[in-house]
C-alpha cells in the first residue's frame, strides 16, 4: 500500500494534472518531473499536451530534449507576455546589439584618438631629454 502511494506522489506534472497513472514510460516524464508543475502548466495552457506530443513524436533523444527545452522557454515567455512573448525578447536583444555595438565602435574610435595624440607627445617628448 505503501509503494502506491509513494508512486502516486512522484507521478509526473503532467500525469498528475491528469489525474492518471504515470507509465514508467510515460513520454513526458523526463521533462517534466513532479517538482516542475508550473513548467508543465505553461507549456500544457500555450501548446497542449496532444501538439506536445505530436511534435516530440518523431524526435530522438537529443532532439526531443532540445524541443522540449524550447517549448519551455517559450511557453514560459509567453505566459509572462501574452502580446509580445519570443519576438518581444528577440526584438530587446536586437536592440539591445545594436547599441552595444554602436558603443564599441565608439570606444574603438575613442581609442584610435589617444593613441595617435600619444603617438603626437611621443616624439616631442623624447627630443626634450637628448
Amino acid at each position: 500500500m505503501m509503494s502506491s502511494s509513494r508512486n502516486a506522489s512522484q507521478a509526473c506534472a503532467s500525469c498528475k494534472y491528469q489525474r492518471k497513472k504515470c507509465d514508467p514510460h510515460c513520454p513526458l516524464a523526463p521533462f517534466f518531473p513532479h517538482h516542475r508543475r508550473k513548467d508543465f502548466m505553461n507549456v500544457h495552457k500555450v501548446f497542449g499536451v496532444r501538439n506536445v506530443l505530436k511534435l516530440t513524436k518523431n524526435l530522438g533523444h537529443k532532439e526531443k530534449s532540445e524541443a522540449m527545452k524550447t517549448m519551455i522557454y517559450q511557453a514560459d515567455v509567453r505566459v509572462k507576455d501574452p502580446v509580445g512573448g519570443c519576438c518581444r525578447v528577440i526584438s530587446e536583444l536586437q536592440h539591445r546589439i545594436k547599441n552595444l555595438e554602436a558603443e564599441y565602435r565608439f570606444l574603438l574610435e575613442q581609442l584610435a584618438v589617444c593613441r595617435a595624440q600619444k603617438q603626437a607627445k611621443a616624439p616631442v617628448h623624447k627630443q626634450q631629454q637628448f
